[in-house]
């Protein structure tokens, strides 16, 4: 084969082969990489056509002399061409680098990323650990296990290495300054230096093996935080959680040993205060041996799956009995084995209790397993009266009024109403919640003394509780009437006893005013009584050397002296004072004391008094009648307990202790009442249980019938239960969805004495009654199978080697039971989820990047189009010569194409490398926006595969480009082309528009397909093929529109006398009823597409043919607007009547020029437009969401631990209370919520405990609320606080909006539903809630979830002070409120206390944002400033390509002026009608993606009409400036020369 001769066919198909083997080639070098992402299918498909289209070309110079030839002119036209050459290639750079820069971005985003979340991580791929599921903090677990798979994982070839691990929260202070919340990490040094880890801050970082003891590593950013260097001693603060003391709060001072940079810390994220010790070291600072909260983890690669599901199993295989919370208590003198759980619920599972069984069954000795089911139960009731509601069986003094029973007991005040409803009131924040002493002011009323102060209580309706003495241990309360008493004025004493310290305090002003009298001390004193005898105040003060009394008729005049016996309980009877003196009881009149037993009160030991009687034990009751005992005729219950009684007699209604309640006894009537809770120990309370039992009778229990009940012996004598008696119970769960009727239950008996299972010792003490299964899971609401105990019990466990035997079985079963669920730990691919993360978060932005670029990016496709058939009009005359000498269509295809090649390849592969530093120029700009708000630093980096897709799309758009106009070419005229003839349609379409109609038209079918078999309408690709089947289908019909409407319109047409011919009327009205067409079904959609989501290239394709549509309607309806302006000014001015159609003559005459032109300035102004509409309601709903976010508040103080309630105890620095308007403490803590008619699934969510501070300052603004609450925000607030069955719930819990993407899960809550709230780790704590009022959408930011009355909260869902709420004065400024918000911080750094200023916070996302869209608007200023270059090229060109038609007007009498006049109206008539296209179709797209996406969401529709203003007239004015000097030259040119064409 010739390399010589001919292009045969031959050759052609070598070629093709030759180029479909390469671009194979090349796809197959990329398929590593490829990852299916829209960019990677751009680069590997058009990097695979270029590779082809090389070949090919290349294949043609090397086989085909005559392509030689061609390549040979193909440069020299370019070399010749120097102008034009230039004007191609810069159009050319500015397309590549728009698409490399808008992609480069993306690249540093994700390197910015990646220093962000994934340097911090460094080695570590995966963390075993521990959260609780509650609060998602972290949890200890043990170090011997995390050591021992530690060591196991270390072994495996896959893992680099493994190091358990302790992670804490703390606060760091330093010379005043301090960070209130960091991290402390601290792993294992010698694991850690095993293999696997870099030192912490990566190769110029430290070692943990490195670190001293009493030393501590920081990062840089904790460093700067406190301003601490090397050798600085810093104070480091913490808190630990103790059972019996509560929150501890501990410090220690370390030394600074070193600052390292964010890599390899192990940390989630940089730029966050971090500080490194040892882990032994951490472990003894903090009391935490043998406690670690993960397992960090080293693997090659990043990990996967697979292999988390081996560390997974390996986790399984190491865990034990323990670490799953498996209880096994052994009982070897009973021969019983107890197995149950001491985590989460408390149970065992449905799948653990077979297991457990099938184990004993299947056991070679004789065993039986009985399975416990206790159910925590709402109530008792005995004809539908509850009977079971005291806060605690611990009594000290009981008390009647009309309607009201009112108990003091060791765990509150607990009063229960005469229809059987009750209510509990218990001290807060102290460790004593006893109720000291109860004074009646009122059949409704009452004073309350306990070891915070008195409180008052006021049962009469929508009556205020009020607290007086906080802070004092009140022990005794009193009233004393003056001698005018008579007009109802009395004194209220209140009897303090405080560290062997004593004051009477006494108010005589309604409690308002409080005077506090001395009357010990120095420590001595160890119990006091108070009394009123008629006006007489008597005052007992016991001490260590005996006690002393105190009188007198007023405090002035109180008398203290020496008893010279020692006394003790002083109280008042029968309206006598009585006192103890060694065991006997006396009389005190005026200082001096009888014996009762010598006023007839038998002798025995004193049980219990009251102000009505006196219970002698064996005696009976008795009263005192002023001078004689006399008994009483009432019988005491049987249940009736003489240890530690108490007692109330009214009327004939005795209430007495029974030690594990009360028997009321009234007339004939004999009942009990119960605590609703048991005190198993110094911490906790248990409801009452009632256990299901199967198989009981292998441990001597009767079986229980289905329906009945065996009621515990001391339940039963309390409540007088008798076999056969009715009894109502309600288990907890139903009763808080709302089931309250309960199941009732007959006796079968009432005397059960129940053992205690081993390690249960509080078992029988907390259980009501014994129940069948069935009816037990029907109290807890539903049967799981689950139990809270299975006992193993039988004839051999007896025999000591038997049982050793079978509790090393189960012990074994429950290490094999125990994994990763039941322990709750997780193997979490932290690795791999940051890269996730950051990889989508870099995807978004570079897509924001690229959604506006592509406007750009079409504004340069248009510049290079413009340019290129710009020229291939001016070489018309020479291709006409080429053909009229030989040349075929094909050569001057090829021609072009290979010029388009060479510019393509060079231009373009300059351009991407120019798009990295454009992209390096708006990094730096971003880089500002980012430190300033985030105080992040930006990381510039760029790919290959950014810079091969920029170069990929500049060189294929100046291909396809120039292939088309060759086309077009190839097939003019040879005469025409030679002449400069204008192509005009002629009135009949070419045979080829049919083969554009049928491609056109399969296209459109092809996207219509793709939208159903590709696209997802969840994320906009369906409706993006959609649409671009859609228009393109438009497209399609044109040619046939032109046919059918060509054989009914008659050859010409007149108008209002305005003539018009056919060929020239039909291509105008054809394009004004397409672009009309597309702008209607682009604005309103149909009703196929409407449920789907829009997505980012539905905005691309919408955005592009809507100016498309608006170019053709302007172009299509030029020449009647000349027409209608000539007419319309002819009469005014010859001079205007002659410019104007002049210049508007060439625009019209190269329709298609002028087009691409207007489409350059109008996709740009149109992305302009939308930025700065979307900027500017970005910007007011930030504002909006700022001002409501935090209501009438402007300062949050928070932290991750327990926060005193009382800010007045906070240490403020500088502050004071006083100096702000409001404060409000928010009690927060986690709840299950799930829909109360049971569908949907449940959330954890927020609960947020609010107080009457925060309601009565406005709260946070309510999007809605019931209008039964009231008719403002105020009054809705108000309601909630006082009802605890109402909520306020934030928004994220409505439905979610039409139209949201990717919207976190809701319960679809409206006003007035019913939730159920529980208790994550124990759903038998939850009440039933009803929705009354809405949060705002911008009032939901800080602090989301499901607001209710505080002490609720509190009380139900051990809610604890996290969130302090500050309001300072109007009219303070922000410097001021910043200064609030430093002292505040700074005065409670050691309880880890973070405080900012709300308008400061949202200012930074504000610039933040901002700052953003001001950058993509510098990077849609790149293409305005192409279609201002652009206008500016073409004029040029027009100037040089029309300097024979100048010479012709100026030899007709155009001036100078009317030249440059000319030339600056057709300017203005192509840049302004395009820029105010542009603005009119952006400003309409803006208001339709607000009325879809924005209106129903409340927010304001906003345009920025003087920046728009300004961007319309600064863009035209440019275009002026930029094109004065070729109109300046076209007015200089010589008449004479230019007719003679001289150049």
């Amino acid at each position: 084969m010739s390399l010589a001769g001919p292009w045969t066919l031959e050759k052609r198909v070598i070629a093709a082969c030759a180029s479909i083997l390469a671009a194979v080639l090349t796809a197959a070098v990329q398929w590593d990489d490829y990852d299916w992402s829209l960019g990677r299918s751009f680069t590997l498909s058009g990097l695979s056509l270029i590779a082809g289209l090389v070949v090919w070309s290349t294949l043609q110079w090397l086989l085909s002399s005559r392509h030689r030839i061609l390549s040979v002119m193909a440069r020299n036209n370019l070399v010749r061409r120097k102008r034009n050459t230039a004007l191609v290639v810069i159009g050319l750079l500015v397309g590549s680098a728009i698409v490399t820069s808008s992609l480069v971005i993306g690249d540093s985003l994700d390197a910015t990323m990646e220093e962000q979340f994934i340097a911090p991580l460094g080695d570590t791929d995966y963390y075993i650990k521990k959260n609780d599921k509650a609060t998602g903090l972290w949890v200890e677990w043990n170090h011997t296990r995390a050591s021992e798979i530690s060591e196991d994982l270390r072994t495996w070839s896959n893992v680099q290495g493994a190091r358990p691990g302790l992670q804490m929260s703390a606060s760091v202070e330093f010379e005043g300054l301090g960070e209130p919340i960091a991290t402390w990490y601290a792993f294992d040094s010698i694991l850690s230096n095993a293999g696997g880890f870099d030192p912490i801050g990566g190769p110029d970082g430290i070692r943990y093996t490195d670190i001293d003891d009493g030393n501590v590593v920081i990062n840089e950013e904790l460093s700067n935080s406190i301003s601490a260097g090397l050798g600085d001693s810093i104070e480091v603060h913490w808190v630990n959680i103790d059972l019996e003391d509560g929150i501890v709060r501990s410090t220690t001072n370390l030394t600074v040993q070193y600052i390292v940079k964010d890599i390899n810390t192990g940390h989630r994220n940089s730029r966050q205060p971090l500080l490194f010790t040892s882990l032994t070291q951490a472990q003894e600072i903090t009391g935490k041996e043998l406690l670690v909260t993960h397992v960090g983890i080293a693997v090659d690669g990043n990990g996967n799956e697979a292999l988390r599901d081996d560390i997974r199993t390996l986790v399984d295989e190491y865990l034990i009995a323990e670490d799953a919370g498996f209880s096994i208590e052994s009982d070897a003198e009973s021969g019983l084995i107890a197995v149950a759980r001491t985590t989460g619920l408390g149970q065992l599972r449905e799948n653990e209790v077979s297991n457990l069984t099938s184990l004993v069954n299947e056991s070679q000795f004789t065993l039986d397993s009985v399975e416990l089911l206790q159910v925590p139960l709402y109530n008792i009731a005995q004809q539908w009266f509850n009977v079971s509601g005291l806060a605690s069986a611990s009594i000290s003094s009981i008390e009647q009024s009309d309607g009201w029973d009112w108990y003091a007991t060791g765990s509150g005040l607990s009063l229960q109403e005469e229809d059987g409803q009750w209510w509990i009131w218990t001290p807060d924040d102290v460790d004593d919640e006893s109720i000291r002493d109860i004074l009646l002011t009122g059949n409704d009323s009452a004073l309350i003394a306990h070891a915070d102060g008195v409180r008052h209580i006021d049962l009469a309706p929508a009556a205020p509780d009020s607290d007086y003495l906080k802070s004092h241990s009140i022990e005794g309360l009193a009233t004393v009437c003056s001698d005018d008493c008579l007009i109802n004025q009395s004194t209220i004493l209140a009897l303090e006893e405080s560290e062997g310290n004593v004051w009477l305090h006494s108010s005589s002003d309604n409690l308002t005013t409080w005077v506090a009298t001395n009357l010990v001390n120095d420590g001595s004193a160890l119990g006091v009584d108070i009394t009123v005898d008629e006006y007489e105040i008597i005052i007992r003060i016991g001490g260590i050397l005996g006690s002393q009394t105190c009188s007198g008729t007023d405090i002035e005049s109180l008398n203290c002296s020496q008893d010279s016996t020692e006394r003790r309980d002083l109280f008042e009877h029968g309206s006598s004072t009585w006192v103890i003196e060694g065991q006997s009881l006396y009389l005190l009149e005026n200082g001096n004391t009888t014996s009762a037993w010598g006023h007839g009160l038998p002798n025995g030991t004193l049980v219990a008094y009251s102000s009505d009687m006196i219970w002698v034990e064996g005696e009976g009751l008795w009263a005192w009648n002023g001078s004689v005992f006399n008994p009483l005729s009432i019988t005491l219950p049987p249940a009736a307990n003489p240890n530690d009684a108490a007692i109330s007699l009214k009327s004939d209604r005795l209430i007495v202790t029974t030690g594990s309640g009360v028997s009321v006894l009234d007339g004939d009537d004999l009942s009990g009442r119960l605590p609703s809770r048991i005190r198993i120990d110094s911490v906790n309370r248990v409801p009452l249980t009632v256990v299901g039992c199967d198989g009981c009778d292998t441990m001597g229990f009767p079986s229980v019938e289905s329906g009945k009940i065996h009621v515990s012996d001391w339940a039963g004598d309390t409540l007088s239960l008798e076999p056969e008696s009715l009894i109502r119970l309600r288990g907890y769960l139903p009763a808080i969805r709302g089931q309250l009727d309960g199941e009732l239950f007959r006796v079968e008996d009432a005397n059960l004495s129940l053992p205690s299972p081993p390690g249960q010792p509080s078992f029988a003490d907390m259980t009501f009654g014994l129940v069948s299964i069935p009816d037990a899971e029907l109290l807890a609401g539903g049967s799981t199978g689950a139990r809270s105990m299975v006992i193993i019990v039988g004839p051999g466990l007896a025999n000591p080697a038997v049982y050793d035997a079978v509790l090393a079985i189960v012990e074994d079963w429950a290490d094999e039971q125990a994994d990763l669920d039941s322990a709750d730990l997780n193997v979490a691919p932290i690795k791999v989820r940051a890269i996730e993360s950051t990889a989508d978060a870099g995807e978004n932005f570079s897509m924001l990047f690229l959604i506006f670029g592509s406007f750009v990016i079409f504004a340069g496709i248009l510049l290079v189009m413009n340019i290129f058939v710009m020229l291939a009009d001016e070489r018309k005359p020479e291709m006409g010569m080429a053909r009229a000498i030989g040349m075929h269509r094909g050569d001057l295809r090829v021609l072009f194409v290979q010029e388009g090649a060479l510019l393509g390849m060079i231009s373009s592969a300059v351009g991407a490398f120019i798009g990295i530093g454009v992209a390096w120029v708006l990094m730096k700009f971003m880089a500002t926006a980012f430190q300033d708000t985030l105080s992040w630093t930006v990381v510039f980096d760029w790919s290959f595969q950014s810079l091969l897709a920029g170069f990929t799309a500049g060189f294929l758009v100046t291909w396809s480009t120039l292939w088309m106009t060759s086309m077009w070419i190839s097939r003019l005229n040879v005469v025409a082309a030679i002449r400069s003839i204008p192509t005009r349609y002629a009135g009949a379409l070419p045979w080829w528009s049919i083969l554009d109609t049928l491609f056109l038209g399969l296209s459109s079918l092809g996207s219509f397909a793709l939208a159903f078999f590709l696209g997802v309408p969840e994320d906009g690709t369906r409706h993006a093929w959609w649409l671009l089947g859609g228009f393109t289908l438009l497209l399609a019909l044109v040619p046939p529109a032109f046919w059918i409407l060509g054989r009914f319109l008659p050859e010409d047409i007149t108008v209002r006398g305005m003539r018009f011919h056919r060929p020239v009327v039909l291509p105008r009205l054809i394009l004004s009823i397409l672009s009309l067409t597309m702008i209607f079904w682009g604005w309103k959609g149909d009703p196929i597409s409407e449920p789907w989501e829009q997505g980012p290239f539905s905005f691309i394709i919408l955005g592009v043919f809507m100016v498309a549509a608006g170019v053709l309607l302007l172009t299509s309806l030029a020449p009647l607007v000349t027409r209608f302006l000539s007419r319309l000014l002819a009469p005014l001015s010859g001079r205007i009547a002659s410019v104007l159609p002049t210049s508007l003559a060439y625009p019209m005459a190269t329709p298609f020029r002028t087009a691409m032109t207007m489409g350059m300035f109008s996709l740009v102004i149109f992305a302009v437009v939308i930025l700065s509409g979307s900027s500017a309601i970005t910007s007011n709903n930030l504002d909006e969401m700022g001002d409501e976010s935090g209501g009438n508040y402007e300062i949050l103080a928070y932290s991750s631990s327990e926060l005193d309630p009382d800010v007045s105890n906070w240490n403020l620095g500088a502050m004071n209370v006083s100096d702000f308007d409001s404060i409000a403490t928010i009690h927060t803590g986690v709840v299950k919520a799930e829909r109360g008619d049971g569908t949907g699934e449940s959330l954890n969510v927020g609960l947020r405990g609010f107080d009457s501070n925060f309601s009565e300052h406005g709260a946070l603004s309510l999007e809605i609320w019931a209008t039964e609450l009231g008719d403002t925000e105020e009054d809705a607030w108000a309601a909630v606080l006082a009802d605890e069955s109402l909520v306020i719930v934030d928004f994220s819990l409505t439905p979610t909006p039409e139209g949201w993407e990717n919207a976190p899960p809701t319960l679809d809550l409206g006003i007035g539903d019913r939730i159920l709230i529980s208790d994550p780790s124990n759903s038998g704590v939850n009440r039933t809630v009803f929705v009354g009022g809405i949060l705002k959408q911008e009032a939901s930011v800080f602090i989301p979830g499901i607001y209710i009355q505080s002490s609720f909260a509190e009380e139900r869902f051990d809610a604890k002070p996290h969130i302090v709420w500050f309001s300072v004065p109007n009219g303070t400024d922000v410097a001021d409120q910043e200064y609030a918000a430093d002292e505040i911080e700074r005065g409670m750094i050691e309880e880890g206390v973070g405080v900012f200023v709300i308008e400061v916070a949202w200012s930074k996302i504000n610039s933040f944002v901002l700052s953003i869209f001001g950058l993509l608007k510098a990077f849609l200023g790149l293409g305005l400033v192409v279609g201002i270059a652009g206008l500016a090229v073409v004029t040029i060109r027009n100037v040089s390509e029309r300097r024979h038609q100048i010479g012709i007007l100026r030899a007709l009498g155009f001036q100078k002026s009317m030249v440059v006049a000319t030339f600056l109206v057709e300017l203005s008539w192509v840049s302004f009608l395009g820029i105010l296209n542009g603005a009119l179709v952006g400003v309409g797209f803006h208001y339709a993606l607000y009325e879809r996406f924005l209106k129903d969401d409340g927010a304001e529709f906003i345009m920025p009409w003087n920046e728009i203003y300004m961007i319309v007239i600064g863009a035209y004015i440019l275009t002026l400036l930029a094109t004065l000097w070729p109109v300046r030259q076209a007015a200089s040119i010589h008449p004479a020369e230019a007719l003679r064409d001289v150049n």
